[in-house]
């Protein structure tokens, strides 16, 4: 694949959803984009607003808090993975909204404690690990 038909392709996708950095590294390695473009090809991208590390941060980090139920914690570990700057990090866990961060904690902390016998009596610490588990 040649650079503009790469060029464009990945244009079009950032458009549909947000992409890191690593995102396009990994999409180019994926269509065997000549590696000595790569890095132009992303300047490109970040300067013309396709690629945009604090946007897909926030992004990212919100959409995991209200469908795959993360806490911040696991949040922050699966960003730091991305490579994301930790900068982008702690904007992202701060502005998710504490009010459905809680809502939803308590949430799955109640789901547990149903799903566990009554008369356990390490209940609490099963459900504390189990929070912590999802990162929270």
């Amino acid at each position: 694949m040649n650079v503009e038909e790469a060029y464009a392709r990945l244009t079009n996708s950032c458009a549909r959803k947000e992409m890191c950095k690593q995102d396009v590294y990994k999409w180019m390695f994926k269509f065997n984009v000549p590696k000595d473009k790569h890095d132009e090809i992303i300047e490109k991208l970040v300067k013309e607003g396709f690629v945009d590390e604090y946007r897909f941060s926030c992004a990212f980090a919100n959409d995991n808090l209200k469908y795959s139920k993360w806490g911040e914690r696991k949040i922050a570990y699966y960003l730091r993975s991305k490579n994301i700057d930790e900068s982008n990090i702690e904007a992202a866990i701060a502005q998710l909204d504490s009010q459905l961060y809680e809502e939803i904690k308590n949430k799955l902390a109640e789901a547990k404690r149903r799903v566990l016998p009554a008369d356990d009596p390490n209940v609490e610490a099963k459900v504390a690990s189990y929070l912590y588990g999802r990162g929270f």
